[in-house]
């Protein structure tokens, strides 16, 4: 009997990866397959009703856009913050005192609940809240701001709660980066600023669009923010989910609305997934 190094290999693999199969149908395939059928039901026969209503009505719509854009929006401050606390971190300060303390600063607030993290937001936020005092007491304003139940504090919201996923992605990639290159860029004369630009961007942009996916999938999918932040003015498609199945307690028109948010995010998560493979460059991990 042949002993088949690669049948070996695949039965091993198949081992391994058996018990993640298994938590993916748990936890995914299954509830969302269970959520697609009670959007197909309507008075215990099939029926696309729900999707009818949804899809002909503006309000649907103008929450989802909505939706959308401010979650396109908190992901790319999100990013934009992440990586340069990263790049500051890994590249500007040698000191692992100062990298544990920026490290401290940015996941300290996952180890509080998000309901907790919104209401201190209105402590920041608020008419009386400390922003409004420190701009009334100099006289920069002669009234306080109205810094939340609009679309500034959902987003401000947003970008605290997915700015660590961001410094996450974006410090492994600057650490697999081939440093050669920019110290190449630097000897043939370039700037920082360039070499920051047109060396040390295109490397991370594969990282920087899986992040981006993450962080766009996070903000679309919470609720906590915007209920709190936004005050029931800034109505986005978790809360309107949330709001049908428990309010109205409607779970076929619910789900009917869960899978008409699921089918564009996945769109868009898959394009994504698309153009970070096609825009790839090989790293030091790559290469080695």
């Amino acid at each position: 009997m042949k002993y088949s190094k690669r049948g070996t290999e695949f039965r091993w693999n198949a081992t391994l990866l058996t018990p993640t199969f298994v938590v993916y149908l748990a936890v995914f395939v299954i509830p969302v397959a269970a959520v697609v059928i009670q959007s197909l039901i309507s008075d215990n026969h099939f029926s696309t009703q729900w999707y009818e209503q949804v899809l002909g009505e503006d309000y649907y719509w103008l929450v989802l856009g909505r939706s959308i854009w401010l979650s396109f929006l908190a992901a790319a401050i999100s990013i934009i913050v992440g990586y340069s606390l990263a790049y500051i971190s890994d590249r500007l300060f040698v000191s692992r005192t100062v990298k544990k303390l920026v490290l401290i600063a940015v996941f300290t607030p996952l180890f509080t609940s998000a309901v907790v993290r919104a209401f201190g937001w209105q402590i920041v936020l608020g008419s009386d809240g400390i922003i409004n005092q420190i701009l009334v007491g100099f006289g920069l304003v002669e009234a306080p701001l109205r810094l939340m139940f609009n679309y500034l504090g959902v987003v401000v919201g947003l970008v605290q709660f997915l700015v660590p996923f961001a410094f996450l992605t974006s410090s492994a990639s600057l650490q697999s980066h081939d440093l050669s290159l920019v110290r190449a860029s630097r000897d043939l004369g370039g700037s920082p600023w360039s070499t920051f630009w047109r060396i040390t961007v295109p490397l991370s942009r594969t990282a920087l669009l899986a992040s981006f996916s993450i962080n766009f999938a996070l903000a679309i999918s919470s609720y906590v923010v915007p209920a709190v932040l936004g005050g029931g003015r800034v109505k986005v498609m978790a809360a309107l989910v949330y709001e049908t199945f428990s309010i109205d307690l409607n779970w076929q028109l619910g789900s009917a609305i869960a899978v008409f948010v699921f089918i564009p995010v996945m769109v868009v998560l898959f394009s994504l997934e698309v153009l970070g493979r096609r825009t790839a460059i090989p790293t030091r991990s790559d290469q080695s």
